[in-house]
């Protein structure tokens, strides 16, 4: 399940943080002018209050800063970025005719009874 953190505002002198619908936490002003984080026993101090949402939220994901946790986010959006492009210029292949890399998908050695019917009916050929 996703983990979704998110600061909202809901007219306190402070700004909650949910976890879904649940509230887990909050975002206040120090006496120092600075902002606190807050989330169980976790907390942070920032300039901002979006740097200590941002903060405490990476530390309850496990990370040990937001950048290391932004990083992580980057290196997984290209990863997935080049996993659909490949699933995207094979299904092109098979609308353009192609069913070569389909058929290495279902090969005879390792398909089973339910696989290798399907592919007797789409390519005409028997088990």
């Amino acid at each position: 399940m996703k983990n979704t953190y998110r600061m909202l505002d809901e007219g306190l002198p402070f700004k909650v943080i949910r976890l879904r619908r649940k509230l887990v936490g909050r975002v206040c002003r120090h006496a120092d002018g600075g902002f606190l984080g807050v989330i169980g026993r976790e907390t942070v101090r920032a300039e901002t209050e979006v740097e200590a949402f941002r903060e405490v939220a990476a530390r309850m994901l496990g990370f040990a800063d937001y950048a290391t946790l932004r990083d992580r986010n980057a290196t997984i959006l290209r990863r997935n970025a080049g996993r659909k492009a490949a699933a995207r210029a094979a299904v092109d292949r098979i609308l353009d005719g192609d069913f070569s890399a389909f058929e290495k998908l279902v090969d005879a050695s390792t398909a089973t009874d339910v696989v290798k019917e399907g592919r007797a009916a789409i390519f005409g050929r028997k088990r």
